[in-house]
């Protein structure tokens, strides 16, 4: 938990462990490797991050690109579908009710009580 970060979570959710490897081992060895780079590369980047000088136009879209791409692997398992669903349903509802530049934090809290409300039925 501890280490869980956006790449962490896109490799555990779309990785299975090779044959003969522990589960728990495996994910472990992920974070831990996962957690190490962020580490490594944030403290490099606050050393070396003045010096460096770079356009960061059109960076934002590799975070909602990243998403993307976890939900529609996400949708490939149909025993997830219904969680994405749910994920969107919210999102959207979230976009109608709170607009545009105020729906991620009430979509996060649907998305939140739904998951948590019906994880009888998720993970069943």
């Amino acid at each position: 938990m501890f280490t869980l970060s956006d790449e962490t979570f896109s490799l555990v959710s779309t990785v299975d462990p090779p044959e003969g490897v522990g589960r728990r081992e495996f994910f472990l060895c992920i974070s831990l490797l996962d957690y190490s780079y962020w580490v490594g590369a944030t403290a490099l980047g606050g050393l070396l991050g003045s010096f460096i000088m770079f356009d960061t136009t059109g960076l934002d879209f590799a975070l909602t690109a990243l998403f993307v791409v976890l939900f529609l692997e996400q949708w490939k398992g149909k025993e997830r579908r219904l969680a994405g669903a749910a994920g969107v349903a919210c999102a959207v509802v979230s976009l109608v009710v709170f607009g545009p530049d105020n729906l991620v934090i009430p979509a996060m809290v649907m998305i939140l009580a739904v998951l948590l409300g019906g994880r009888k039925l998720l993970c069943a």
